[in-house]
């Protein structure tokens, strides 16, 4: 694939992400809507019916699909900006981890494209030992990426980014994915005010309170480009965290 041609396919698949997010959720109830006023009304009820009766069922954590985690358009997906991680020391398997991802960025791209998916190997590894090896940043670990709540409430839109590996960040969800084993849940600090406050080269801080947060410590995560991916071609990297804000298993990213 040619230079241009290859910046023009990665630019789509950035594309269809942005699209994705901002749109998929209205798109989804209107196409419910529709279906209900055609001759398939009844694929509607029937969905409408088991949604309900799974409305709590994100609350047990994501349902990972390794087909939608490791589609090609992930790794065009990371290309364009480009994502890479660099990491710093490993997070041994046999026990889970909670990842605090800092900057917040616009949509959260670069922590999606570095740990959820499959574009720089988080996806699924062949099986060994009759077992998913998971691998990228967090070998033998499975990531997983905490989002608000309300979007697991929209018909269809929740069923895409369940199988993309997200799940809700709320303590019964922390609870229920931390006590298994070999998880690496990630978790955005600071809202997405961060977003709105970043300017490039630079990664602010609004640290939100967590009373009664219950989980394993965290271990820091800098997605690569989350401050900078939407101002302008060229900057050259992401600032590492500041020592204080460093951990076992850091990472910083470019």
């Amino acid at each position: 694939m040619g230079g241009a041609l290859r910046r023009w396919v990665q630019a789509l698949c950035v594309l269809q992400w942005m699209l994705t997010f901002l749109f998929l959720g209205p798109v989804s109830v209107l196409l419910l809507l529709l279906l209900l006023r055609s001759r398939f009304w009844l694929l509607a009820v029937l969905y409408g019916g088991w949604w309900l009766w799974d409305w709590d069922g994100p609350e047990r954590g994501a349902r990972h699909c390794d087909w939608v985690r490791n589609w090609r358009i992930w790794g065009h997906f990371c290309d364009y900006f480009p994502i890479k991680v660099i990491r710093s020391a490993p997070l041994p398997p046999g026990r889970s981890y909670l990842l605090a991802a800092h900057p917040h960025g616009i949509a959260c791209i670069g922590v999606f494209g570095a740990f959820v998916t499959g574009g720089r190997g988080a996806g699924g590894p062949p099986e060994l030992g009759g077992a998913w090896i998971w691998g990228g940043p967090c070998p033998g670990l499975r990531p997983s990426l905490a989002a608000l709540a309300g979007l697991f409430r929209l018909p269809l839109y929740r069923e895409y980014a369940l199988a993309a590996g997200l799940c809700p960040v709320s303590q019964r969800c922390l609870d229920q994915v931390l006590g298994r084993q070999d998880q690496a849940l990630v978790i955005m600090v600071g809202g997405a005010a961060e977003g709105a406050g970043g300017d490039p080269g630079v990664s602010p801080r609004h640290p939100a309170p967590a009373e009664g947060l219950r989980a394993p410590g965290p271990a820091p995560r800098h997605p690569p480009g989350a401050g900078v991916c939407f101002w302008g071609a060229g900057t050259p990297s992401i600032s590492p965290p500041s020592p204080r804000a460093r951990g076992p298993g850091a990472c910083s990213g470019g």
